[in-house]
């Protein structure tokens, strides 16, 4: 019933500290990555020049459409359905990493927004901003799209399920339909077969996978209180 998919919009760096007298640079435009399996498509951005001479913004080095990818969407929020924008904003050390990252508008699911700052925070590297030619701290202001896409069915292969080996050898297929509680932090700590996918051993293996899933971060959302969640959906062996 819902297939994940993930996009990636950036917003494209903050220039470096300029005098009072500058004009503020224009809005930067973003970045979008095409789901998987496309390749990104970036948009070209020729930034302001700085005002002062030898100095320059934090600029990636490495492409941000690989700082967060469809395989990070957390399992648990593809079945729950949570999805948002979650901006962000980088602190770039001197010597090119991202020395922070703070939340500054939630996507609604703290899993989400958590998740950010996890990915980027290990991934993103970048040339440091310079002043008169010389290294110095600098930022970098971006958004994560998380976008759940409701258009198709879940299908086992999106959580990297594999058919039990009873399963395999009475080459059972089928849709199985269930009903979950899943707790504030991610476990799911029930399972029930609403409609059978007319195979025991697909049917079985189907609770026993979902039970597997373990802790993805925190979940929920500044306006959802922390509470079980009963979730009824379907998935395709």
């Amino acid at each position: 019933m819902i297939v994940s998919v993930l996009a990636l919009t950036m917003i494209l760096v903050d220039p470096p500290e300029a005098p009072e007298s500058q004009p503020a640079p224009p809005d930067a435009p973003s970045i979008r990555v095409a789901p998987v399996p496309a390749p990104p498509r970036p948009i070209a951005y020729d930034p302001p020049p700085p005002s002062v001479p030898d100095s320059r913004m934090a600029m990636p080095r490495n492409n941000p459409g690989g700082w967060i990818i469809s395989a990070d969407y957390p399992k648990i929020a593809m079945l729950l359905d949570e999805e948002g924008n979650t901006d962000f904003r980088l602190t770039i050390s001197k010597e090119g990493r991202v020395s922070g990252c703070r939340i500054t508008r939630s996507s609604g699911f703290s899993r989400l927004d958590e998740l950010t700052c996890r990915w980027i925070t290990r991934r993103a590297r970048f040339d440091p901003a310079q002043r008169r030619g010389e290294p110095v701290e600098g930022s970098y202001s971006g958004r994560v799209r998380w976008l759940v896409d409701s258009g198709g069915m879940l299908r086992a292969s999106q959580f990297g399920w594999k058919r039990s080996k009873a399963a395999v050898e009475e080459k059972a297929r089928g849709v199985v339909k269930f009903e979950i509680t899943v707790e504030p932090y991610g476990k799911v700590s029930s399972c029930k077969i609403l409609r059978s996918s007319g195979f025991a051993s697909l049917d079985k293996e189907t609770c026993a996978q979902l039970r597997k899933l373990g802790d993805q971060g925190t979940g929920g959302g500044s306006a959802v209180s922390l509470r079980p969640r009963t979730v009824v959906n379907e998935i395709a062996w």
